[in-house]
């Protein structure tokens, strides 16, 4: 008996060359004999871990140990440092330590000094022949964790070891960076990601399916549906993926629809499940409060009564 479910079809991980990805690839690189921090900011699904994947990965592939020209790249992805954390420095070194190197001895990240810890990482840089390091999602980070990065980029520099840090985050990361002169002046090149042009949106559509593969770029219906999906998703390369995803599932339950009703229904889906799961939790986009003196207000008043009378119990 054949089952109703059947496992989905992989598809292959996608990654076209945009104009941002030169752009900030060619800033990146003539910037970093300069050493320092390079930042690269922009909103959600701009494509900035696309272009740090693809620069390690097209550099990596041409690295030779015999060749003093030639060099490795990291990218890596940090974890929250909150503000006040404690050791916020450290914790940011041993993060770094851990992506490039490896783990760091515990005895060394309790009694080393922050100067001596730098001076091992960059020693260990060194000796992997690593020169630009990645540190994604860096609005995670504390002012305290950046500083502690500019310290191993100073240390770098010290050492006569070209060093360039690249901090990427959201389009808030440059209003942090300036709230710390010694971290932003640090930065010495500045890259904001910016959405697909039509064109690179229609690229990415016809190598995520060969529905838009095989629609010709001279037709007029065939423009107005890849301009729509580029309307809707902002082109935003994350969203044009996730849009992809619903589209080929919806248009193979409907090969007959209109494909621009297609495109509409795939985009309006999450929101729609969305306002599902709201009124399925006792919300409506009709919110009204509740009445003067009604049931469910007793209820949160009688609780807030008796919380009040636990405490006094507790203090007494």
């Amino acid at each position: 008996m054949l089952s109703p479910l059947n496992f989905p079809t992989p598809r292959k991980k996608v990654r076209i060359l945009t104009g941002m990805m030169k752009y900030a690839s060619k800033l990146t690189l003539e910037a970093h004999y300069n050493s320092g921090l390079v930042m690269w900011s922009g909103g959600v699904g701009r494509g900035k871990t696309w272009c740090a994947e693809w620069m390690v990965e097209g550099l990596n592939a041409q690295y030779d140990p015999l060749n003093p020209d030639t060099f490795r790249l990291k990218h890596y992805e940090v974890g929250r440092i909150a503000k006040w954390s404690g050791r916020e420095e450290k914790i940011a070194l041993r993060s770094l330590y851990h992506a490039t190197i490896g783990p760091m001895d515990e005895g060394v990240y309790r009694s080393f000094p922050l100067e001596a810890i730098a001076e091992i990482i960059v020693h260990g840089l060194r000796r992997m022949g690593y020169q630009i390091i990645f540190v994604d999602e860096a609005g995670r980070l504390s002012l305290n964790a950046l500083d502690g990065l500019v310290l191993v980029s100073d240390t770098a520099g010290i050492m006569k070891w070209p060093l360039t840090i690249v901090i990427i985050g959201m389009d808030d990361l440059p209003i942090k960076i300036k709230l710390n002169e010694r971290i932003n002046s640090r930065v010495h090149q500045k890259v904001c990601f910016e959405p697909y042009k039509l064109h690179e949106t229609w690229d990415l559509l016809a190598a995520l399916d060969h529905y838009f593969a095989d629609l010709d770029r001279k037709r007029v219906e065939d423009k107005e549906q890849v301009a729509l999906v580029h309307e809707l998703t902002g082109g935003n390369p994350r969203a044009i993926t996730s849009f992809v995803g619903r589209f080929i599932g919806m248009r193979q339950g409907h090969p007959n629809i209109d494909p621009m009703v297609i495109i509409r229904s795939a985009h309006v889906q999450p929101s729609r499940e969305e306002m599902r799961m709201r009124e399925d939790m006792g919300f409506s986009h009709r919110n009204t409060p509740p009445r003067k003196g009604s049931k469910k207000r007793e209820t949160v008043k009688g609780a807030k009564d008796n919380n009040e009378k636990e405490a006094e119990d507790e203090k007494k």
